[in-house]
């Protein structure tokens, strides 16, 4: 319970928590006696975008037992955000007690942030010499086309030859 990885937490789905491990209470940015006070409520975490998550979480969990693993946001106490997966099971039926587990996703979504701005990067950092390169194969075959039609079958079937190879490039290199 005690994992530096991810948060445990066990409520009610009336907002109580009962118990919980120090990776969540940091997750969250509160002290134990704040998350134990009888007027803290857990629905507090729950931004107002993910409610309807949340209110489908909760009655999958009573009607099933579990919530598989779903990602949403956590909001914490100084008011940012922190993108969460999340999986859950019932303890107690008539209590309805839960046993949450929450995965930070920060990481790993500034990762992703990174990579999408990486690959924008690229995308426009080779734009412009597949737009030259594009230029070039469009320009030679229209020069292919308008060759002369009296030449020699090896030099029209090597034409020939070049032409296909060209399209296919030109498909290769296409940028839309």
């Amino acid at each position: 319970v005690e994992s530096n990885v991810f948060g445990v937490v066990v409520v009610d789905l009336d907002g109580r928590i009962y118990e919980f491990n120090y990776r969540y209470a940091h997750m969250v940015g509160c002290s134990r006696d704040e998350l134990l006070a009888q007027t803290f409520n857990w629905i507090q975490f729950v931004p107002q975008e993910d409610h309807a998550a949340m209110g489908q979480a909760m009655a999958t969990v009573l009607s099933t037992g579990a919530v598989p693993p779903y990602e949403r946001g956590y909001l914490r106490k100084d008011g940012s955000i922190m993108p969460a997966l999340v999986a859950a099971t019932l303890l107690d039926q008539e209590r309805r007690h839960v046993l949450a587990v929450i995965l930070d996703m920060s990481e790993q979504k500034a990762a992703e942030l990174h990579k999408q701005e990486f690959l924008r990067m690229v995308n426009h950092e080779l734009r412009t010499p597949l737009t030259a390169i594009l230029g070039l194969i469009e320009l030679v075959l229209l020069q292919i086309k308008r060759r002369p039609t009296f030449l020699a079958p090896e030099a029209e079937e090597l034409l020939g030859k070049i032409e296909q190879e060209l399209r296919l490039a030109r498909g290769q290199v296409d940028i839309e």
